[in-house]
């Protein structure tokens, strides 16, 4: 990202932090009204952005992988401070959470897919321990 883009978006932040509708949901990117912009009105800023900024391959669903990525280990810290351990509480943990944060229904399927991802990122990280501490 080049600097102005930078500067335009931290003033961006800081004009949207201002704007009390917009403080009303969780939606990032709004309207000049506070509303939250629909899905296309994000890819068409992308894809504007992509021209004139030429930041490469980005798409607006890279940003829900990686926001689950992230939640992923924020989810771990929270349920470790919160002395959650069974395996099935930290998966229901995990899902109504991340349910709420990423907008979907409780019932939607869309939270087993990214605790799937948690699941094999737990295993990944108990294999190297396992290997560290016998190795």
């Amino acid at each position: 990202m080049s600097s102005d883009l930078k500067r335009d978006l931290y003033d961006y932040f800081e004009y949207r932090a201002k704007q009390r509708s917009a403080r009303s949901h969780g939606y990032l990117f709004t309207s000049q009204k506070g509303q939250p912009l629909s899905s296309k009105q994000i890819y068409n800023i992308i894809l504007t952005l992509k021209k004139v900024e030429g930041i490469g391959d980005v798409h607006p669903h890279l940003f829900r992988h990686y926001f689950n990525h992230i939640l992923t280990k924020k989810l771990s810290v929270e349920m470790a401070s919160a002395n959650i351990t069974s395996p099935a509480d930290r998966m229901n943990y995990d899902a109504r959470r991340r349910s709420y944060l990423n907008g979907w229904s409780e019932t939607s399927s869309m939270q087993l897919h990214y605790g799937r991802q948690w699941i094999s990122e737990l295993a990944d990280f108990a294999s190297i321990a396992r290997v560290e501490n016998n190795g």
